[in-house]
């Protein structure tokens, strides 16, 4: 039987993304995977994380996270 991988446990939402440690993380091979349960891990880089099917213990993927929505900050024209 293969190892289940040590990461925490989450579920692929209905977009395919993925919520964890407060970021949103999306790749196109998580819109297969919809509403599967998944063990995520730190990625090799920072905005990464690894994604693994802990039924078989399969490596999934690796998603980057979603950029933070930014709010437009008003414009107030000059005046003359």
């Amino acid at each position: 039987m293969t190892p289940t991988p040590s990461g925490e446990v989450r579920t692929i939402s209905p977009h395919g993304h993925i919520h964890w440690r407060g970021q949103t993380y999306s790749a196109l091979f998580a819109l297969a995977h919809i509403g599967a349960r998944v063990t995520v891990e730190p990625g090799p880089h920072t905005e990464e994380i690894d994604v693994h099917d802990p039924a078989a213990g399969r490596h999934l993927g690796t998603t980057r996270a979603l950029p933070s929505p930014t709010i437009p900050v008003p414009v107030h024209p000059s005046s003359p």
